[in-house]
């Protein structure tokens, strides 16, 4: 069984492009959790990406009873996207980052959608976030963790890339390609 974990920079319209981009590359369908926890099948437009927590991306055809099923149920038998927030959180803002999660599974469907969205992920991401401690001043380049467009642009427009954990400070050093 692939395991895998992919943490990235978007902009919440971006996360929205992924999230189709996902739907229809790797043909698979969507559960949603909004931050104060419901959970329904889909999303109706791009405003919506904004109350959303997280994505359960599953193969059509699995038995979802999302009235029934445990999260952790959904977690073993789901692509996951964590999506980032843009703006303020707690005393902190900035671009929150964002990442997908597979943890393996037995269902040969689900390991090839995940392969998918993986290799449409990275196409559409480059990789390289510069971390800063604000405390210390050290630095460390981050080469796993991706960015898009919209998230070098914030960063190169002085907006800081917050990690899903810490209290470092990343941007992306614009290279001018």
């Amino acid at each position: 069984m692939k395991k895998y974990s992919i943490q990235f920079f978007a902009t919440l319209p971006e996360l929205y492009d992924l999230t189709l981009l996902f739907l229809k590359s790797a043909e698979l369908s969507v559960v949603v959790q909004m931050v104060n926890g419901d959970m329904s099948f889909g999303l109706k437009d791009k405003a919506e990406i904004v109350g959303v927590r997280r994505l359960f991306f599953y193969v059509p055809g699995q038995d979802l009873d999302i009235s029934k099923v445990e999260e952790r149920e959904l977690e073993e038998r789901c692509i996951i996207m964590r999506c980032g927030k843009n703006g303020v959180i707690g005393k902190k803002d900035g671009l929150f980052e964002s990442h997908v999660v597979f943890y393996g599974s037995d269902n040969e469907g689900l390991s090839s959608a995940a392969s998918v969205v993986s290799r449409e992920l990275k196409k559409n991401t480059s990789a390289g976030v510069m971390f800063r401690n604000p405390k210390t001043g050290a630095e460390s380049l981050s080469k796993s963790i991706r960015y898009t467009s919209g998230a070098a642009e914030m960063s190169n427009n002085g907006i800081v890339l917050r990690p899903i954990g810490g209290h470092n400070e990343g941007s992306v050093r614009n290279t001018g390609e």
